[in-house]
């Protein structure tokens, strides 16, 4: 693990390595395509006169299930939409303690777990064959003093790995008994997306306060390595493409630098800076079609949100976005049967999801 004086070091010896790197564009690269009039659809859910406005972090789907679940501030539960068709369809919410943060299946075990506003996190039953299905089995409390947050599921552990953001620490559930089996702390501050990379079957999460990356041994529930971004990237997303073992960083960063950064796990550093779009919160990368998936804010008009799309392979390639002035919203979900992305939708008076069809 590096001191704080490497870091330091690191930082001064690759700033104006990667300065380069934002200016370099892949050989051969295309401009990006014009999305701005790809059709969107919403999808709405019955709220209550009176509730809190609709907003949530994280949406999540069982792409084997054709279920999407999404986080619900509004209603105070998780909310189930239907995908086996091109359009969504609401089906129910399941109500749970607090406001919900994080979301993730874990399909392996029919579980979909949720983050929650008082530091408990709500696990529900996701087997269509089980007397409690689409119901809450149990809510352990990691034991902070603010929420448990963004979250992951270790398929071959069979773990999911939660980050309480503000109090620096990492609970890890057994995804058997729905128990919390180990507490990792002294982490820094603001912990965003934990990631499982099926490449070395580690478990990582960014920590935007401090700009770094953090490596987990799920085998052992230990912390391995932390590494610094260099790049003043401030991750809020961390997406993992494990055929090239390399991960898009969903920077916050600020008006003055909004970009997307590439790290290689390889050799533990960015190796891309891309300045397509920047200041953004989750993303994704999804297999089927080898794409990255951003929710960010478009450079030109740094008050628009957009869906910024990349291509996966490496180098990553800047293919467009989908303006979200739309939608709004802060996530991103691809449904791989209809080839569909989901985000939330938070226009006043529109609640709900927003989905467009895979541009190109």
């Amino acid at each position: 693990m590096r001191t704080p004086i490497l870091l330091q070091a690191a930082r001064l010896l690759t700033a104006a390595m990667l300065s380069t790197l934002a200016l370099a564009a892949p050989a051969g690269a295309q401009a990006p395509a014009d999305w701005s009039n790809v059709p969107v659809t919403h999808v709405e859910i019955p709220i209550p006169a009176g509730a809190p406005p609709y907003g949530s972090n994280i949406i999540d789907i069982d792409q084997a299930a054709h279920r999407l679940y999404a986080g619900d501030r509004a209603l105070g539960g998780i909310d189930i939409f239907d995908i086996s068709g091109p359009i969504a369809r609401y089906i129910t919410t399941v109500p749970t303690s607090a406001g919900a943060n994080g979301v993730s299946v874990g399909a392996s075990v029919h579980r979909v777990y949720a983050g929650l506003d008082d530091s408990e996190v709500a696990i529900i039953d996701t087997d269509p064959s089980s007397k409690t299905y689409n119901s809450l089995l149990a809510s352990p409390n990691t034991g902070g003093t603010a929420r448990a947050d963004e979250m992951d599921f270790d398929p071959v552990e069979m773990k999911l790995y939660v980050a309480n953001a503000s109090d620096g620490f990492v609970s890890v559930i057994d995804g058997h008994t729905d128990q919390i089996i180990k507490q990792i702390g002294n982490l820094g501050p603001a912990l965003e997306q934990p990631r499982y990379n099926p490449a070395d079957g580690m478990m990582y999460l960014v920590g935007n306060g401090l700009d770094v990356i953090y490596k987990f041994d799920p085998r052992a529930d230990v912390l391995v390595d932390t590494y610094d971004i260099v790049d003043p990237c401030a991750p809020n997303g961390l997406a993992i493409n494990p055929n090239t073992n390399q991960a898009l960083l969903g920077c916050s960063g600020g008006a003055a630098y909004p970009h997307a950064a590439v790290w290689d796990f390889a050799s533990e550093r960015v190796v891309q800076v891309l300045q397509d779009a920047g200041r953004g919160n989750t993303s994704i990368y999804d297999p089927t079609v080898d794409h990255f998936f951003f929710s960010a804010r478009n450079n030109d008009d740094p008050n628009q949100p957009a869906t910024a799309i990349y291509s996966g392979g490496a180098p990553v390639r800047f293919l467009g976005e989908v303006p979200a002035g739309k939608f709004g919203g802060a996530s991103v979900a691809f449904d791989e049967t209809n080839r569909i992305v989901y985000v939330h939708d938070i226009r006043p008076g529109l609640v709900g999801l927003s989905s467009f069809p895979l541009p190109g």
